[in-house]
Formats: C-alpha cells, structure tokens, sequence
C-alpha cells in the first residue's frame, strides 16, 4: 500500500512541481508595472506636485482638460507627451516620460520606440531604461541575445538594484542556466536584506539541479515572511520534502496549506496520498473543497 500512495505521490508531484517552469514566467512588465485605470491616473495627476519643466508642462495639460472623462483626459494627456516626443527626437526625458506612461496605462508594447532610441541611439544612462526594454524584447520580440544585453548594461548602471538582478535570474532559470541564476538571485537577496522572494525564486534553481535540501531551506526562509501566503511556495517544499524523505514534515506542511487555502483542492488531495493508511478505504467524498470544478468518484479506489 505505501509503495502504491508513493506512486501517486510522484505523479501528483510531477504534474503539479516539477511539470514546468511557469513559477517565474509571469509577464515581467505586469511584474514590476501593475496597470492603473484611467480614474487612478487621473487621481495621481491631479494630486501630485509638478516638480520639473515636463511636470509643470504635462499638469498644465492635464488641467485643460479638468471637465471631460477620466478616458479621455488621459488619452488626451498621451497624445501630448507622445506629441513632446515627436518634436524633441533626442530628448532622453520625453522618451523616458511616454514610456513609462505606456507602462502604466497597460501597452507597454507603445513605449517601445522610444526605449530603442533612448537606449541604443542616445544611450542614455539611466538604468531603467534599459531594464525596460530588455523586459520588452523578451516577452514581446523573443529577442534572447538583445534582452541579456539590455538587463546586463542595467546592471553595470545600477549593479545592486534587486530588480534588475531578478530579472536577469528570471532569463537565466527560463533558459536552463541554473547555476548563473543562483548567483544572480543570491545577490538580490543580499541587496534586499534578504527579502523572501529571494529565496523563493533561487529555491527554482536548487530543484532543477536536484539540489532538495537548499531548496528547502531557501522556501522555509521564505514562507518565514511575506510569502506565506504564496502556494506554489507549498507545493514546491511539500515536493522537496518528499524526495528528501521527510514525510512528516510534508504532512504538517500541507496541514497548514489546507487552513492556509481551503478552496485549494491539491493539498487535501496530496495529504490523503502520502498518509500512511491500512487499507483499502475509498477516498472521502468531501476530499475536494465545494465550488471547485474537479470529476470526482468516491468509490475509486488507490
């Protein structure tokens, strides 16, 4: 009986941890620039103090238009900046302006041009800029060898931002380079004070290398701070406990996941698998947690 719940186990294990690499292949723009809406926007404009020439400029603008709709205030307000733009084709400022303006209004793919220019014509020496578009010519234009350039000319810029150096850890451990990964993610940790997702991101690399034992250590880190409420964090040190042999642990571990996320049907599901049972009992009708669609038989046995 133990060897057929360690069979299962395996398979659950393979298909949920180790089926891919999805754990860092969110979109890195919508990672570091969450979208606002259009009343957001407009909030900030109107709230925020012009400090320099543009700002002045671009509030000015922004107040000629005080009575229409938020939407159309601020794609009046882009039209400007993209207008700035165009007139001013060497102004690092504009460019670096309009494209975070894009970022922030969810087309990222419309700043586009001018990072380009910015970067590689003016080479500019701001270092977000540059991270940007390495961002950009990974996940828009499928551009490796230009992304690796941008994120790494980001990096000599500005070599301790934590940003930057995850990113390049994210490029490294999508393409199987998991030992340059590791480094990179050990140095934003150090440059973050050793925030969780430091750990939780490097904890990827020690699994692909097979490496359980740190991995496990990194995730315990983790789910110590802000990340607790993270599950791929769970189901990856669940995984690592269960090929270090540490089954105990891997219990108390999914006992907490299911207080943790009750409509999280995995948990339950993996910790009935690697309980220790006597016999063939059916698995318990209310195995899954209501509301979640999943074919289930309660006669089916293990």
């Amino acid at each position: 009986m133990k060897g057929r719940i360690e069979k299962y186990v395996c398979l659950i294990a393979a298909v949920l941890l180790w089926g891919s690499s999805e754990v860092v292949n969110a979109s890195y723009l919508m990672f570091y620039f969450t979208p606002m809406t259009d009343y957001e926007l407009c909030d900030l404009f109107e709230n925020e103090e012009p400090i320099t020439e543009s700002d002045i400029l671009i509030k000015e603008e922004f107040d000629r238009f005080r009575d229409e709709t938020p939407h159309v205030k601020i794609q009046r307000l882009e039209d400007f900046i993209l207008k700035k733009v165009q007139e001013n084709p060497n102004a690092i400022e504009w460019c670096g302006i309009y494209s975070q303006f894009c970022f922030f209004r969810g087309t990222p793919q419309k700043a586009y041009s001018c990072l380009k220019r910015a970067c590689e014509e003016l080479q500019t020496q701001t270092a977000q800029a540059w991270f940007l578009l390495a961002a950009l010519e990974r996940e828009f234009l499928k551009n490796n060898e230009n992304a690796y350039q941008y994120i790494r000319r980001a990096i000599e810029l500005e070599p301790d931002d934590p940003s930057f150096l995850f990113l390049l850890g994210t490029f490294l451990e999508q393409d199987g380079k998991y030992v340059e990964s590791i480094q990179y993610f050990t140095k934003a940790i150090k440059a973050t004070d050793d925030t969780p997702g430091g750990y939780a991101y490097r904890a990827v690399n020690y699994i692909h290398l097979g490496e359980y034992a740190k991995a496990a250590a990194d995730l315990e880190h983790a789910l110590s701070g802000e990340w607790v409420r993270n599950p791929d964090c769970y189901f990856y040190l669940v995984g690592c406990y269960l090929h270090l042999n540490q089954t105990e642990n891997a219990i108390d571990l999914l006992s907490r996941a299911v207080e943790q996320f009750p409509r999280e049907a995995a948990f339950p599901l993996i910790r009935y698998l690697i309980q220790d049972r006597k016999s063939d009992k059916p698995l318990p009708e209310n195995l899954f947690t209501p509301g979640i669609q999943i074919t289930f038989k309660p006669e089916k046995r293990i």
